[in-house]
């Protein structure tokens, strides 16, 4: 049907883009879906997950703009399309049709792993709890409304800006924010990675301090002119 596992139908590791199908269920046996496995699938309406799943890589659903999932699997939990593991301490995935006017991540969460919420472009305020302690890379990339609000030590807010705890690393730099001439702090070292992805009305940038660039950092900002770089 279009899917590619491993010999033994343990781990699942590519759906085709290609197909009639709106709907496809995970075979029983699987028990590791691979990163990006559904990514672009845009045919599903509905994916079935297995009770015998008991590990999702790195936001297997990405680019699935009408999906919705049905969970059968005690290992992962999923609340107003937001993908959870079943203990709830971490963010694993987020469903692309996802639309919220303030999406709160559940008390207890320490972790939002990397891409997690790759182009959801229907949340326009997300809630951090005061038990989250880690973001992964590439978190918000193509999130061009979004808005944050910190409850956790672990990062800040300001200016509308997503920062860690010393501010000496941007996280995310929202598009909406981020027009012609943009100045960094001196506090910060480090650019996380996609950063600026998406920032297409932004013209120039002054590094200042800035050490660390991380990967895709300024992809998509397709009006950036100069970027001014110390010493």
């Amino acid at each position: 049907d279009g899917a590619l596992y491993t010999s033994d139908m343990v781990t699942m590791i590519y759906c085709s883009i290609k197909g009639d199908s709106d709907y496809f269920r995970v075979p029983e046996t699987v028990k590791i879906i691979c990163k990006h496995t559904f990514f672009l699938c845009d045919r599903f309406k509905t994916i079935e997950l297995p009770s015998s799943l008991e590990k999702m890589e790195n936001n297997p659903f990405s680019g699935c703009s009408k999906l919705s999932i049905i969970n059968n699997s005690s290992s992962y939990f999923i609340k107003d399309d937001v993908i959870y593991n079943g203990f709830k301490t971490a963010v694993v995935g987020t469903l692309n049709k996802i639309n919220s006017d303030s999406l709160e991540i559940l008390e207890g969460v320490k972790t939002i792993n990397r891409n997690s919420f790759w182009n959801c472009k229907g949340i326009k305020k997300i809630i951090f709890p005061s038990s989250l302690v880690d973001i992964g890379y590439n978190p918000f990339v193509g999130c061009s409304n979004i808005h944050f609000e910190s409850k956790t030590p672990y990062f800040k807010v300001i200016d509308d800006v997503l920062y860690n705890k010393d501010c000496s690393k941007i996280i995310c730099y929202p598009a909406w924010k981020a027009k012609g001439n943009v100045n960094i702090p001196d506090t910060v070292i480090t650019l996380e990675r996609g950063a600026f992805s998406g920032c297409d009305q932004m013209e120039s940038i002054n590094l200042h301090n800035v050490n660390i660039i991380n990967k895709s950092c300024f992809t998509n900002c397709n009006s950036l002119k100069t970027l001014y770089c110390s010493d």
